[in-house]
Parts: structure tokens; C-alpha cells; sequence
């Protein structure tokens, strides 16, 4: 019997189906596709979760994943794919410092998002390629310290300084408010956040700045127009979470790149896959997550009596992923999720992580 032409080819002859691809060896795949799309050497990719309700930061931790991926030689181009909503402002420093000793030239290229941290590390790279989809944002500041404000439920309130300036200019420019009561409006400042807490935000602030100069003095001479756009990433913005699309940062003297068509769809093919893997388009919400793995709590006698019940194994999620052609290292959470049910008929979760490490695969 003839084959039908329109069937797939069977390479083996053995008429079995071929064994589909794993999600790693299609984002492999899809690696080696954006490094020759864009005639790199190397294409490193680093991803923190951006999930709403379970978001990831970067952190000092992953450089050491970054280490076990790097090429035995300098190279002549090292491209770095990076999508996070921020985190520890010197992570962009130790991370850019050491790819440049392994390239001649460094790009960041942005599919979606690279706020805050994320924004700062591509101001140390040759040039900066965005997909229509990428944003970037401001560079200042966001301290969390344990003496800072916390909201209605405990958690800690971030402090910028830009929130700081703008106090001082709604009390000074907005509401008139004479000099001799500027004390006073400081007063009650610090009665909400602490006078050391103040004192860490202006330290931060003026940490961002060094850090963006030190970082473009990685690939060019400072100069003043650099000074400008410091200026604009670190005051002038105004808002923290403020997205700078591509032709915005091309206005704010940003070294941006338009992507080819098929550096274009090479960069959003692999992002689309991360945001699959970890699940970072479905907010993260344990109650939903327990009734659909079949917890069925019952009914508490009290507020303060929860009773609840847990799904049967923990649920393992990636937070944080480095990634090259050849490994790959995850950053895992084991999450344990537990559901109790009070006595109006309202459902509560409760997470508990009961593992985290980074896990390395080929």
C-alpha cells in the first residue's frame, strides 16, 4: 500500500510516531534559532517569574548559575535575553561585569519586560534590542527594610525615593506650606517610615545613579547626555512601574535596536515559551489551585478555628530559570497548598514552601 503523501515523514521507517519534543529541548532549539537569527556567539537567557501573586527577583544567586554557562573563550558577541520585574540593584553590576570578560560585545535584548533592575543591566550592554512587546523602566530606587511602613495585612511596603521627593514637592509647590513648617511636614513623614529607612531610600537612590554610570562606563566614556538619561530613568519619570516602550527609549538617548523579522520572531517564539513553562499569564491563586486538585475542606466552627485541609504532594513551581543551548538551571519551589473553608462558606489558602534550590539539567 502506498503512503499518503500527506503524512508526516517517519525518519525511523518503524512506523511509530516520533517522541515529541520536551519544553527543554524546544527552548533549546529555540535558543540555537535566535543566535543564528542574530550571527551570535552565545545567547543567554535569564527569566524571573513575573506571575501575578508569585513573582521572583533577581538575585546574587543566579550569577553563579551564569558562570556554568559562559564559553570557555572570549567570543566575539554574548546576546542576554532577560525578562524580570527588578530586584537587588546590584545584581545588574556583578552580572554585566562578568559577561563583558567573556565578550567582546554584550546586547540585552528584551522581549517583554525588563523593569526596574532588569532596565539598569541593559544599560550595560553595547545595545539594547527590543521586541515591539518590551518595556523597560525607571532605575530608582525601592527599599524594603524591616523597619519600614507595612500594609493593613503585615506585608512591607516598598519605599522609593522618588515617593520621598514627591511629598516634599506636593508640601512645597502644591499646597504652599511656608518654610519654617517644612520641619513639621518632615515630622510627619517620618512618624510613618522611619528616619533610617529615609536615610536608606536617599542611599539608594544615589547607589542607582553610580551603579548606571559605572555600568555604561562597561562599553563608552560617560558623558553628559548619559548624565541625562540617568537623570530621566532616576527622577524624571515620576512613577516606578512607568513601561518605556522602544520609541520612548530612543527619545530618552537609549542605544536601542529594531529587531530583524526574524530576530523578531525568534526573541517572542522563546519568550512565549517561558511564559508557558511558568505559567506567568494565570495569576497565582492557592484556593483555585486546591478546589481543582480536589480539596474539600469542611467547614470551620470559627474564624480563629480554620480547619484545613492540603492537596496530597506539593506543587512544584520555577521561579527563576538561566539558560543556554546547552543547560539549563531552574530555581524550584516546592509549594504546599492548603485550603480551609470558615463558617460563612469562605474559602482561605494557606502556602507553605517546603523546598527551594536551584536544579541543573542538560
Amino acid at each position: 500500500m502506498n503512503a499518503n503523501p500527506q503524512d508526516p515523514p517517519d525518519p525511523d521507517g518503524d512506523g511509530q510516531e516520533p517522541e515529541p519534543e520536551t519544553p527543554r529541548a524546544v527552548r533549546s532549539r529555540l535558543i540555537e534559532d535566535l543566535r543564528r537569527a542574530r550571527g551570535s556567539d552565545v545567547v543567554l537567557t535569564y527569566i524571573t517569574s513575573t506571575r501575578p501573586a508569585l513573582e521572583a527577583g533577581m538575585a546574587l544567586d543566579a550569577v553563579r548559575c551564569f558562570y556554568d554557562h559562559l564559553p570557555s573563550e572570549r567570543v566575539g558577541q554574548l546576546d542576554l535575553v532577560i525578562h524580570s520585574n527588578g530586584g537587588d540593584g546590584v545584581v545588574p553590576w556583578r552580572l554585566m561585569t562578568l559577561l563583558h570578560e567573556y565578550a567582546e560585545k554584550v546586547d540585552v535584548l528584551v522581549p517583554h519586560r525588563a523593569f526596574s533592575a532588569a532596565t539598569l543591566a541593559a544599560l550595560g550592554a553595547h545595545e539594547i534590542m527590543m521586541h515591539p512587546m518590551g518595556m523597560l523602566g525607571p532605575i530608582d530606587a525601592s527599599i524594603n527594610n524591616p523597619l519600614g511602613p507595612v500594609n493593613a495585612v503585615g506585608q512591607p511596603v516598598p519605599v522609593s525615593g522618588e515617593d520621598v521627593a514627591a511629598y516634599y514637592a506636593l508640601v512645597r509647590d502644591d499646597l504652599g506650606i511656608r518654610e519654617e513648617q517644612i520641619v513639621q511636614a518632615f515630622q510627619v513623614l517620618a512618624d510613618k517610615v522611619h528616619p533610617l529607612v529615609l536615610g536608606n531610600v536617599k542611599r539608594g537612590s544615589a547607589q542607582s545613579r553610580m551603579l548606571g554610570e559605572k555600568l555604561i562606563a562597561l562599553r563608552s566614556r560617560v558623558d553628559q547626555e548619559h548624565r541625562d538619561l540617568l537623570e530621566q530613568l532616576t527622577t524624571k519619570l515620576y512613577y516606578h512601574g512607568h513601561p518605556i516602550n522602544r520609541i520612548e527609549a530612543k527619545e530618552l538617548g537609549l542605544d536601542i535596536a529594531d529587531p530583524d523579522p526574524a530576530c523578531e520572531a525568534a526573541l517572542w517564539a522563546l519568550y512565549v515559551e517561558y511564559e508557558v513553562a511558568m505559567n506567568m499569564t494565570t495569576p497565582f491563586d492557592p484556593v483555585a489551585i486546591g478546589l481543582a486538585g480536589g480539596v474539600e475542606p469542611p467547614i470551620s466552627p470559627a474564624p480563629q478555628q480554620l480547619i484545613y485541609a492540603s492537596l496530597p504532594a506539593p506543587l512544584t513551581v520555577p521561579m527563576v530559570m538561566v539558560e543556554s543551548e546547552h543547560r539549563c538551571d531552574v530555581f524550584e519551589q516546592e509549594l504546599q497548598i492548603s485550603v480551609a473553608r470558615g463558617p460563612l462558606g469562605l474559602f482561605h489558602g494557606n502556602v507553605v514552601a517546603v523546598r527551594a534550590e536551584w536544579v541543573a539539567s542538560p
